[in-house]
């Protein structure tokens, strides 16, 4: 990344609305004050933020000296509009107000895009070139856990009036993290490998968050008969609904037993949070 800034006009970094302050690789700001910078606050359509609660968040993020925010849903149909009359427009005037340095007299403009893992970079890129460039196939690959880049690819072309070229990152997340709370945000959010942190620990931490906030909407979602506290007792009831079983042979008897498999449950459990199926979250709610 460092040996690409001489070729990049502005930073993108995109992160996960639900987290804005969490996890955030402050370790960035070192490219984000080299040149124009816009963070987009993507995934928004699982926020559960009023329009004041949003300016709330952007204000508390310009007193971080973060001006240029935007909430966006790379998944929606309407994100080109925001895109090419708003997000595009505020990075071209960033650009043509402050020095290009050696960039001074080129008559297109490079992007780099950074950010934390899956936050949805690649789907940035993906989509600003299959709305503007007609392009169907990805030019970048996009996955649904974290770490699916693993270098700086080269530059993709994403505008062609003007002529915008994007470098895509690996997700780059912070090299410590502040506290177990930041870290299981993080985790449920998909931005941090499950592995490093168990499947049951997410799933176990989403359920106390949801409860904490009285967001019940799982009850319904997994047909529960009522809110539950213990984890490992909502992951039995999603695999005998689900028939999620592993079985082994008992060294006493030499018969066969099965036993609830717990990580495919809490994955099922964590995934249907992820996707928005158990309500709209916001995870930083005590950061505002």
């Amino acid at each position: 990344m460092q040996a690409k800034m001489r070729s990049i006009d502005c930073v993108v970094e995109v992160h996960d609305a639900r987290i804005p302050f969490t996890g955030r690789n402050l370790k960035l700001q070192e490219f984000t004050q080299l040149r124009p910078h816009i963070l987009l606050l993507n995934k928004s359509d699982l926020v559960s933020l009023s329009q004041s609660e949003k300016a709330a968040v952007i204000e508390k993020l310009k007193r971080q000296n973060i001006s240029n925010v935007f909430f966006t849903n790379m998944k929606s149909g309407h994100v080109m509009k925001l895109m090419n009359e708003t997000v595009i427009p505020t990075a071209l005037d960033l650009i043509n107000s402050s020095p290009r340095y050696n960039r001074e007299g080129e008559d297109h403009y490079n992007f780099l895009c950074v950010g934390v893992p899956n936050v949805g970079k690649s789907t940035f890129i993906n989509t600003l070139r299959k709305n503007n460039l007609e392009k169907q196939k990805n030019a970048t690959v996009v996955g649904a856990t974290a770490g699916v880049t693993k270098s700086v690819l080269g530059k993709i072309k994403v505008y062609k009036n003007p002529i915008v070229y994007v470098f895509d990152t690996p997700g780059i997340a912070a090299p410590k993290v502040r506290d177990m709370e930041a870290g299981m945000r993080l985790a449920a959010c998909a931005c941090f490998p499950e592995d490093r942190v168990g499947h049951v620990p997410i799933a176990d931490y989403i359920l106390y968050f949801l409860n904490d906030r009285r967001n019940f909407t799982y009850v319904d979602h997994f047909e529960l008969e009522e809110p539950m506290d213990e984890i490992r007792d909502l992951l039995f009831k999603i695999a005998v609904k689900d028939k999620l079983f592993t079985q082994s042979k008992d060294i006493n008897t030499g018969k066969m037993k099965y036993y609830p498999n717990f990580d495919a449950c809490a994955r099922r459990f964590y995934t249907a949070f992820r996707k928005g199926h158990l309500g709209r979250t916001f995870l930083d709610d005590d950061n505002v």
